[in-house]
């Protein structure tokens, strides 16, 4: 019994060789074949719940009251790998479980943190009074790219930059949390000392990652050539982290079209 750490492909495999012949009960590391089919068993338990056919783990209080714990079904997944040049092969027992105490808490914390991102927002420009600048033209604007002058395109501007507050919150969670179950760092990230390593990495050091790629289309007669600079390590690992497959990244070329002038 552990933790992810535990739940690694190779020590799974090497408690089931022969020599071990043993069992094991851990958290499975949301990386490799668990992070793609994560959604489609995340899906599976919603329409399960639909139907109420979930197994529930309940407790009653001293009051009698009765509260669901977890919820969640099992399947089976067939898994093998070779120790010492011999095929092993054993069914695994997957419990996908949900905890609603455990995801009220998550989606309060992230609500929290998108309501403080808000209040940011809105105080670039507050209400007029003692004490308090109101930005009124582009040239104050710490963001003047996206400077609006109406009510309506300010409260478009506010629900932009928020969706973008979520995004850049759910990168920085997803790839935090996919570190902590494998137990795994990452390097590359500060450019100040490439061999730093860490396990809390920011969005805005995860996104800078990637702002060394150039996409080049060259369009001759009937033919297009589309170049784009290759993933490095780094790149590929936070993909993986977030549950991305590289492929979405070579896609992008095959998509894009020429520029005309």
């Amino acid at each position: 019994v552990g933790d992810c750490k535990l739940g690694s492909f190779g020590n799974r495999l090497h408690i089931k060789s022969p020599e071990i012949q043993g069992h094991y009960l851990c958290p499975l590391p949301q990386t490799g074949e668990v992070a793609k089919n994560m959604a489609q068993w995340i899906e599976k338990g919603i329409l399960l719940d639909t139907d109420d056919k979930l197994i529930k783990f309940t407790v009653v209080d001293d009051k009698g009251i009765e509260e669901t714990k977890a919820k969640g079904y099992e399947i089976v997944s067939t898994q093998s790998g070779t120790v010492e040049e011999k095929e092993i092969v054993w069914q695994e027992r997957l419990l996908i479980a949900n905890s609603p105490k455990y995801a009220e808490a998550q989606a309060r914390g992230l609500e929290k943190r998108i309501q403080n991102a808000i209040t940011k927002i809105l105080a670039l420009t507050p209400a007029k009074g003692r004490g308090k600048k109101q930005i009124t033209n582009e040239a104050e604007y710490v963001i003047s790219p996206l400077f609006v002058k109406r009510d309506d395109q300010a409260e478009g501007l506010t629900n932009l930059l928020t969706l973008g507050v979520r995004v850049a919150t759910l990168i920085q969670y997803v790839a935090r949390r996919s570190l902590e179950e494998s137990g795994d760092t990452l390097t590359g990230l500060h450019l100040e000392n490439p061999k730093k390593a860490t396990s809390t990495p920011t969005c805005e050091r995860l996104l800078r990652a990637f702002s060394k790629i150039n996409l080049t289309i060259v369009e001759t007669g009937d033919s297009i050539i589309r170049q784009i600079t290759p993933l490095s390590h780094l790149q590929t690992k936070i993909l993986k982290l977030l549950g991305v497959d590289a492929t979405i990244y070579s896609d992008i070329a095959e998509l894009a079209k020429p520029l005309r002038c």
